[in-house]
């Protein structure tokens, strides 16, 4: 009986362990950005109610929208 990583047609390298783990490790990295996109969003929106400094509430407020956007344009990215 031929083996099946022997024979070069009928191996799919996408059941092989390491894509396997790649594949894993790509889902936990999208699902890490979306949620850190989202909850930068939210903070850009509360962030000046929560901070007293008026004067730096919208650079931060900036800043943690820009990082959001980032975050969530990377995830579509590069697909394997």
């Amino acid at each position: 009986m031929e083996s099946v990583r022997s024979s070069g047609d009928r191996y799919n390298e996408s059941y092989s362990y390491q894509h396997i783990e790649r594949r894993k490790r790509k889902r936990n990295q999208i699902i890490f950005q979306k949620i850190m996109g989202s909850i930068l969003i939210v903070l850009s929106i509360f962030i000046p109610f929560l901070l007293s400094d008026q004067d730096a509430n919208g650079g931060i407020a900036l800043i943690a929208l820009v990082v959001s956007a980032v975050l969530l344009s990377q995830i579509g990215g590069c697909n394997e």
